[in-house]
Parts: C-alpha cells; sequence; structure tokens
C-alpha cells in the first residue's frame, strides 16, 4: 500500500509523506465513517484514514469542524517511521537485500553516476511494472524518487525537498546535505513522447536528460542550496519514456 501510495498518488500526498517521515505532524480533515470502498472513490483522504485507524499515524491534537475533525496526524514513534522505511528498501531491492539497496543510495550520495545509473536500470527493469508507468510517468517518477530516498528522510545530514520555488522555477526533486563538504544533489525529470518506430530514441532520450540540466541553470533553481552557503551541488536531469530513461549529470556552477 506505501508503495503504491508514493508512486501513484497526488504531488500533495507526497508532500505531505515526507513531512511525516520528516517527524513534522500533518493537519488534516479525518472521516470517521470511513469505509473500504471508499479506498476506490476518495482514495487518498480514506487511506489517511486507514493508517489513523490501523495505528501507523496517531493524533496530535484535533478540532471539530464543519467538515469533520481537523486533526494533527503524525507517524507515533521511530519504529514504525522505520517499518515505513524499511518496506520500501525491500520493495526497491526486490530480493537483491538491504545491503544493495544501501550501496546503491550511497552511489548517488557520492556522485557515482556510472553505478548509479546501473542501480536505477535494475530497478526499472526488476521492480517497476510498466503499467504503474504508463498511467501517470510524471507523478510516477516523481514518487519513485522519494520513494528511493525515503530512507534520508529525517536523516541528521539530509533534508529532503520536492516541488518547492527556487530562483524562477519550482525544482522537481532537491536532496539538501548538511554538510557543505558533501554533495547536494538537485534534481529534474522529463517526459518525452518517442516515435512509434523508436529511431534515435536513446538519442532523444540523452538530449531531452541534457536540456533537463540547461533547465535547472536557467531557472536559477540552485539558488535556495547557495542561500545557505552550499556550493557542492551535484545536477541531474532524468529523460524518460515508460521504463526506459536516460540520464546528464553536471556538477559545474552554473
Amino acid at each position: 500500500l506505501i508503495k503504491d501510495l508514493l508512486l501513484k498518488s497526488s504531488n500533495d500526498f507526497k508532500s505531505k509523506f515526507e513531512t511525516l517521515l520528516e517527524g513534522t505532524p500533518v493537519e488534516l480533515v479525518v472521516d470517521e465513517h470511513f469505509v473500504f470502498s471508499d479506498l476506490e472513490k476518495n482514495r487518498e483522504a480514506a487511506i489517511w484514514s486507514l493508517m489513523l485507524m490501523t495505528g501507523y499515524l496517531t493524533v496530535r491534537s484535533c478540532e471539530d469542524t464543519n467538515s469533520g475533525p481537523l486533526c494533527k496526524l503524525s507517524i507515533p514513534n521511530q519504529e514504525i517511521r522505520n517499518l515505513y522505511q524499511t518496506i520500501i528498501e525491500k520493495w526497491l531491492a526486490n530480493g537483491y537485500g538491504l545491503d544493495w539497496y544501501r550501496e546503491f543510495i550511497n552511489h548517488l550520495l557520492n556522485g557515482e553516476m556510472e553505478n548509479f545509473t546501473k542501480g536505477l536500470h535494475h530497478i526499472m527493469d526488476h521492480t517497476v511494472s510498466y503499467h504503474d508507468v504508463a498511467r501517470e510517468p510524471e507523478p510516477f517518477y516523481h514518487g519513485m524518487m522519494i520513494g528511493l530516498t525515503a530512507s534520508l528522510a529525517g536523516h541528521k545530514d539530509y533534508e529532503l525537498r520536492s516541488n518547492r520555488e527556487s530562483g524562477r522555477g519550482r525544482y522537481d526533486y532537491l536532496i539538501i546535505s548538511r554538510n557543505p563538504e558533501k554533495l547536494s544533489i538537485l534534481l529534474e525529470f522529463k517526459q518525452v513522447t518517442l516515435p512509434t518506430n523508436k529511431k534515435d530514441s536513446d538519442t532523444i532520450l540523452k538530449k531531452a536528460a541534457e536540456e533537463a540540466l540547461v533547465q535547472i541553470d536557467a531557472h536559477g533553481y540552485v539558488s535556495e542550496l547557495k542561500q545557505r552557503g552550499l556550493n557542492k551541488i551535484l545536477k541531474i536531469g532524468i529523460a524518460f519514456n515508460g521504463k526506459r530513461f536516460e540520464l546528464a549529470h553536471d556538477t559545474k556552477d552554473s
């Protein structure tokens, strides 16, 4: 259920889930009369209620409103937070073990792009369903990146942000290092429509990934990092079509 939520939910749900993993409560109207059929109707509202009623969230405070109880919800304890992260990690590792997953994350954090790209191809080939990607491609990739980096949520060395304003636009995903000597990582995603004959598909995807890097610089997405005095920045552009993708990266200052 958590995997499904992260990959297919709205940006608003993803943002709230990130906030919870970071240890900050979120404020939501809770449906006290939730039934399972609601999962197909008002899916996200019903799932918040389900997570609360099954003990995976807890109420910190609550007040009555005309729409129902407005509650501040949080993850009840570190054990449940670790459970969320472990579920995501095990799903992504897909039988290769948590050591494989943690090594994959370290490749990203250390800027080892060749190894990171190989790992991402593995995840796309063996863990992700084509039908998942096809429904809503851009939210899927965005959700997948949140899932991939779930182990960093609430981490003492990193801060995660998505869909935030910086410079002259709104970046897709940002991993902020609290140590100026370590890389901060900014990711931008591009959905690409390929020709039906798929001729030169890799070239088209690669060009789009490089255009994502240009967009990062053109819109000043690194402004938030610069304001914090963080100058070691890895910029990554990922262009995708279904389960196929190409990646471009740059550590040069814009």
